[in-house]
């Protein structure tokens, strides 16, 4: 596997630690350190970075090359995904204490068939790999040697069929052969009555590693600080407890992992761990979020201990008899990625906070844009594409991001049972979308074709004479805008809500795009017009044109909801629905109406940044985010929650649904918002052809002097380099044309061709 290298960061100064007191008030609990001997050399300054994986403290353990075919794993589409979306569930179930999972998804299956017609000139060998299965061979229709995995095929035409069943995993398979090792020209079937184009990854090679296993590698975490030590001295590699001992440790790094060490001594180890101080003090068992650690056993020689997965920044380690705990560390599990995105600008707070927006995302990465970490740790629609969008910039792995799309496809001949939340498939559009646009490859959304006009299809079969539905076709969680919606500010969950028909009308107009593409042009047709009778009707119902703001929508009993909130004038404006000449309303009443900041910040907010810098307005929400991601910074955390309240105390701000340590602070949304927001938003690189064939450049400098960035595109990176007062530097690669938006380059252009490096002028 590849050994990424770290960006350079400046190294930390050492800083002593030793026995605070113990603060039950503050969520993180940081004093003033009393005498303890040295017990790293690990500073926790502002310039250590957020993510182990650029952090020179924390060791990569990289697997050893693995051996590659000439082949690659194929597999029935979405059955790769289905297998690890099943076994993430079941994880999660395993290790999370509050768990409920709505909605139905595309389902595992162990069987699945291949073939393919192959002419060989010479004799060939053709040799193939499969999972813990039965595979049974057949060449023209004789099946062979139930037991071999390797032949020699005669020269002439062959029909290679394969089938894959009693799978413990994905059914797949990989082989090698002259015409054979390629996917081009085979084909897949669960039923052998259709047969489709098989699915497969380059990355997927190894004869020895599945395609459905974990591509995460093992970074070791050593002890950042020790918080308290209570009957615990310091000893060489490690701790020696007193009866009744008590230390607590901060990594620094939130992350899923495992903690490793050498124990010995008498009685019992018991661990508690804590994404906060507060949760990791806590030995309540009725207010854990992840279930305990098996108690741990000692003896009178030292034995090697690995515990069970878990999300863990703090620990609080605690001991029966007198013990001695030597080499703790923390095995995380990270996926490898590169970071091949980036950005800096003249203010260093912001630099920060995309840093640790960027280890946040990729905290959540594993398989898919996760949730959070610690709960639920799954993939759910909203906020896997937040994830993807922002991930795009920063990492752009396509598998993750693919992952995390189809993960959430409903089942074809969709019905009102297989929704969970009702919007949350519209998200998947948007995802489409997006992929296109940023990979330029119609291969991928083209495989699910069919799952989007099943769901399409269903849409308007429920659709009332204005186009609209209602949250009474379903019996189930309704529509979920985001975390910040109240019963007191609406709008009605199982009502017709304006922000819902906006993305369903959204949904239409993508479906009708793709279906262009695909050239079913009858499919096109029906869809434009659903949406076009769709946009009309959410204006002439829901647009208030005296307050010049969107209403809320029609509530349960049929009633006008009048009430304001975000959500509408966020798609609104996003989806063009509003002209930029009313946007200023819609900012005044209600996006920069400060009776706002009395309620949460949640998913919403990364689109509100995308609205914010489409209406030129993006220095205000970059104020946003200092004060309230920076103070998140502030008061010690190194990733952003998932629920976002800055009038409580931090205590209160651990508490979600009741329970006082269900708030995730490690949240794929809010890591990617600031992310999104300065990537894409002050770099103001957007990509409107696919695969960035063509794009738009509208930097926002806002009330910054310089900011330098990268965005990978398939073809390399865009790389911009702007100073306000001298002027910037473009470098486009090839297969990428610009257009500039509020400048032009120095021989008088707008339009620019890849490859090559521009300099630029932005319009005074």
């Amino acid at each position: 596997m590849k050994i990424y290298s770290r960006r350079n960061f400046i190294k930390s100064t050492a800083l002593s630690v030793g026995a605070l007191s113990l603060n039950p008030i503050g969520s993180m609990g940081y004093v003033s350190p009393k005498s303890f001997s040295q017990d790293s050399k690990i500073a926790r300054t502002a310039s250590r970075p957020f993510d182990p994986w650029l952090d020179e403290y924390c060791k990569i353990i990289n697997p050893p090359e693995a051996e590659v075919w000439g082949g690659m794993w194929m597999w029935y589409p979405g059955q790769k995904t289905a297998h690890i979306h099943s076994s993430k569930l079941r994880n999660s179930m395993v290790r999370c204490t509050n768990m409920g999972y709505p909605g139905n998804f595309c389902q595992p299956n162990c069987q699945v068939f291949f073939r393919k017609q192959v002419t060989l000139n010479t004799d060939s060998e053709m040799r193939w790999r499969g999972p813990l299965s039965r595979i049974r061979m057949s060449i023209d229709g004789i099946e062979r040697d139930i037991t071999i995995r390797k032949i020699i095929l005669n020269a002439g035409t062959h029909l290679i069929e394969v089938k894959v069943d009693f799978s413990e995993s994905l059914p797949c398979i990989l082989i090698e052969g002259e015409g054979l090792s390629s996917p081009y020209g085979w084909q897949t079937s669960l039923d052998q009555q259709s047969w489709i184009e098989p699915e497969f990854e380059d990355l997927f090679s190894c004869p020895y590693v599945l395609p459905d296993q974990k591509r995460e590698v093992v970074v070791e975490i050593p002890v950042n600080s020790v918080i308290s030590a209570i009957n615990v001295i310091k000893a060489e590699n490690g701790y020696v407890f007193s009866e009744s001992g008590s230390l607590i440790i901060d990594f620094w790094h939130d992350e899923i992992g495992s903690l490793s060490f050498d124990a010995e001594g008498e009685g019992q180890i018991k661990i508690n761990t804590g994404e906060s101080l507060a949760e990791a003090i806590d030995t309540d068992p009725v207010n854990y979020e992840q279930l305990p650690i098996p108690e741990i056993e000692l003896t009178s020689f030292s034995k090697p201990i690995l515990t069970p997965e878990r999300c863990i920044r703090f620990v609080h380690i605690r001991s029966t008899g007198p013990c001695t705990i030597k080499n703790l560390i923390f095995k995380a599990s990270v996926t490898p990625v590169e970071y091949k995105g980036s950005f800096s600008c003249s203010d260093e707070e912001l630099n920060k906070i995309w840093e640790a927006g960027a280890a946040t995302i990729h905290s959540c990465m594993h398989d898919f844009y996760l949730d959070g970490i610690k709960r639920d740790a799954l993939p759910w629609a909203a906020d896997a594409v937040m994830g993807m969008f922002a991930g795009d910039c920063v990492f752009y792995d396509s598998i993750i991001a693919r992952n995390s799309i189809v993960s959430q496809l409903l089942p074809l001949k969709t019905t009102a049972k297989d929704f969970g939340i009702i919007d949350y498939p519209t998200f998947l559009f948007l995802g489409f979308e997006h992929d296109y646009y940023v990979r330029g490859e119609l291969a991928f959304p083209g495989r699910y074709k069919q799952n989007m006009y099943d769901l399409l299809d269903f849409y308007n079969s429920i659709q009332n004479k204005q186009g609209f539905i209602s949250g009474k076709n379903f019996n189930n969680w309704g529509f979920f805008p985001d975390w910040s919606l109240t019963p007191e500010t609406g709008p009605d969950r199982f009502g017709i809500p304006c922000y819902a028909q906006m993305l369903i009308m959204r949904s239409f107009e993508i479906g009708a795009y793709f279906a262009r593409l695909f050239h079913d042009i009858d499919k096109a047709e029906k869809y434009s017009q659903i949406a076009l009778k769709m946009r009309k009707s959410i204006i002439d119902v829901f647009w208030d044109n005296d307050k010049g703001v969107f209403l809320n929508g029609i509530d349960s009993t049929g009633k006008l909801d009048i009430r304001l909130t975000s959500f509408a004038q966020v798609w609104g404006i996003l989806f063009d629905l509003v002209k930029p000449e009313k946007y200023k309303t819609i900012f005044d009443r209600v996006l920069d109406n400060p009776e706002r900041e009395k309620l949460s910040l949640s998913l919403n907010q990364l689109f509100e940044g995308l609205v914010y810098a489409k209406a030129q307005r993006l220095e205000s929400f970059l104020n946003r985010l200092k004060k309230v991601w920076g103070d998140i910074l502030n008061e010690g955390y190194t990733r952003f929650p998932e629920d976002i309240r800055p009038w409580q105390n931090p205590d209160e701000r651990l508490e979600l649904y009741g329970r006082p340590y269900a708030n995730s602070l490690c949240h794929v949304w809010a890591g990617a918002t600031p992310v999104l927001a300065l990537s894409r938003g002050v770099l103001g690189i957007l990509p409107i052809g696919c695969g960035y064939s063509e794009c738009i450049i509208n930097p926002q400098m806002a009330n910054l002097d310089w900011i330098n960035g990268e965005i990978p595109v398939p073809s390399g990176k865009i790389s911009l380099q702007l100073h306000k007062k001298e002027g910037g530097i473009l470098t486009l690669p090839p297969k990428v044309n610009a257009i500039l938006v509020g400048s032009k380059a120095e021989n008088g252009k707008i339009k620019l061709a890849g490859p090559g490096t521009f300099h630029f002028k932005i319009f005074p």
